[in-house]
């Protein structure tokens, strides 16, 4: 009888053990179908893996099968860009998420029909795939580390390492590149070449590219006509006049329904030495001045630089990521006027303007008393036109050619990046524009004044040992005493 009993208790303890482990299995499966968003969460304090409202707004509208590869072998997963990608696959079910192994597959053709070679691309490379396109997304593209100006002056003379900051574009990168292979047409910015155009800054372009556009380069002496694929043509800062036939051929894209966007400003040679260049602006009421904008108002100009101008920036859609938010930094720029008399069919708006004090001068002096014009002036003039087609033409000048600067972008915060974006966003008649941050990936350290330390240090050190010792010491003697 006593060995039918313990069999018995060992049956149904084999019972009892085969059903937990029948629950956690199902309890593990039916967890691995709940969306990562409910499952797992960021403890990192950095926000690595949280998606913003932008990104979910795109999200949301993604209506097409978009396939998200990474390019790595088994094991070697970054945990970081996994975590994140997961947040994206749980968001919308046309996005999925697949591990191509580089060293079982040296190419790879992606659904579109794309095929890459693997080889090429390092560890923990992401391609997003859709129905038409890929947008590839290096490695170091995901992390980003920037150096202080101490740290590389005590690396170049005291051979001290430099720790730098490191910043993860996941969320950036990931949503643009979504966005680009989801969406039905990609807007080709052609930039004009031929008269000393200066190219993109490293920032913008990559900024640009971030927010899918294509950029090409576009030669009016050989091409004869704006391609009609063109989303907007851009003319930065060109060092010598184009000629009487490309002028022609940009204003008959403008009166088409094209969209221009010119910067120009002062290189030590007037405006005036550019008359094709500004016929174009002159037939929409846009006057230039010769000369160099010097602020007269201290409110409306860098600190000890009157020539290194903050303009006003005025309330309009291009406008509207700037305004009451960002400054804008128009150096050595020249002036622009709006003719008083209006022309039919165009209409203009003030962009950028600077303070009635403002002058210009011949670039040798900032004195006033030199100066070829003074009054308000304008850095910025939008003109839209009316056309015979399906929608306006826009002619953009921009009179500094700090707006597509790098450097200059970075004394105002990215405010000239910010309007330069908006500005093609605008002309390109682009519904969404993905202007992400960034996330530092360093970890603050905290900081306690002395006082809340001794307080922190009693509280630790002493009160806490004793709520425990005194109740245990006291159940002793109690139990001692039965």
């Amino acid at each position: 009888m006593k060995n039918v009993k313990q069999l018995k208790i060992g049956m149904y303890t084999v019972a009892v053990a085969a059903i937990a482990i029948v629950i956690a299995v199902l309890v593990n499966l039916l967890v691995g179908y709940i969306p990562a968003k409910y499952t797992k969460f960021d403890t990192s304090g950095l926000g690595l893996y949280e998606i913003t409202e932008e990104s979910a707004a795109i999200l949301s509208s993604v209506d097409k099968d978009i396939t998200i590869h990474m390019i790595v072998e088994e094991g070697m997963q970054d945990s970081i860009v996994t975590g994140l990608i997961d947040q994206y696959v749980a968001s919308n079910s046309n996005i999925k998420y697949t591990e191509v192994d580089p060293v079982l597959h040296p190419t790879f053709t992606t659904p579109c029909g794309e095929t890459h070679n693997l080889g090429d691309y390092a560890e923990n490379t992401v391609i997003v795939s859709g129905p038409e396109r890929d947008k590839v997304i290096e490695y170091s593209e995901l992390f980003q580390t920037e150096y202080s100006e101490e740290e590389y002056y005590y690396y170049m003379y005291y051979g001290v390492e430099p720790v730098g900051t490191t910043s993860f574009f996941g969320e950036a990168k990931l949503t643009g590149a979504i966005g680009y292979v989801s969406g039905d047409d990609v807007s080709v910015v052609y930039c004009l070449e031929g008269h000393g155009e200066s190219a993109f800054g490293g920032t913008l372009a990559g900024y640009i590219t971030d927010d899918n556009y294509t950029t090409a380069l576009l030669s009016l002496l050989t091409a004869g006509k704006v391609p009609e694929d063109a989303g907007c043509l851009v003319i930065n800062n060109p060092t010598s006049d184009i000629n009487a036939n490309e002028a022609t051929a940009i204003s008959d894209y403008i009166a088409d329904g094209g969209r221009v966007i010119l910067i120009t400003g002062f290189n030590g040679v007037n405006i005036s030495q550019f008359p094709n260049l500004c016929s174009i602006g002159a037939s929409y009421g846009i006057t230039a001045v010769d000369g160099m904008a010097i602020e007269g108002s201290s409110n409306h100009s860098m600190s000890g630089y009157p020539y290194y101008l903050l303009p006003e920036v005025g309330s309009h859609s291009i406008t509207s990521s700037v305004y009451n938010n960002l400054y804008v930094f128009a150096p050595l720029a020249h002036g622009l006027l709006i003719n008083d008399e209006e022309i039919e069919g165009v209409t203009n708006t003030a962009l950028l303007t600077t303070s009635s004090s403002a002058y210009s001068t011949d670039g040798s002096t900032i004195s006033e008393a030199d100066s070829l014009y003074s009054g308000q002036m304008y850095i910025g003039v939008m003109s839209e036109i009316a056309s015979e087609g399906e929608q306006n033409g826009c002619f953009v000048w921009y009179s500094s050619n700090g707006i597509t600067d790098d450097n200059a972008d970075s004394y105002v915060s990215g405010g000239n990046s910010t309007l330069f974006l908006s500005t093609l966003a605008y002309t390109c008649e682009k519904e969404e524009s993905v202007s992400i941050a960034a996330k530092s990936m360093a970890v603050e350290q905290l900081q306690v004044s002395d006082a809340a330390a001794n307080t922190w240090s009693t509280v630790l050190t002493l009160l806490i040992p004793l709520a425990v010792i005194i109740p245990g010491f006291a159940y002793w003697i109690y139990r001692r005493k039965k």
